[in-house]
């Protein structure tokens, strides 16, 4: 049958509006099957780090995943609090919000 292949990148997994990104390019993206195949985080991080450091990365491997964690509880503190104004109470998670909603919220916070 017919089918597409996508460009692939870990980097799709980082940033929360690539789905977004897709639905702009693709109108049928909801009947487009995804596929995610996935390393072992750990080795992978550990992986990426050693590559950015032949690259010019200057800091630790503790400190990159220091300034991760940090940025990630940000980011989650950001989609709470905006999900609150949106809603008037706390919802559990962005995806439970209509698409556009969800699409304000990810843009406001990333």
């Amino acid at each position: 049958g017919d089918y597409l292949q996508l460009h692939y990148t870990p980097n799709y997994i980082y940033f929360p509006d690539t789905p977004f990104h897709i639905a702009d390019l693709y109108p049928n993206s909801q009947s487009i099957k995804y596929f995610a195949i996935l390393r072992e985080p750990v080795a992978r991080a550990v992986s990426s780090w050693k590559f950015h450091r032949v690259t010019g990365e200057l800091r630790s491997f503790e400190q990159v995943v220091q300034q991760g964690i940090a940025q990630r509880l940000t980011l989650e503190t950001c989609y709470s609090e905006a999900l609150k104004a949106e809603l008037g109470q706390p919802v559990a998670y962005v995806e439970d919000l209509p698409a556009q909603a969800q699409r304000k919220i990810v843009n406001e916070c990333f």
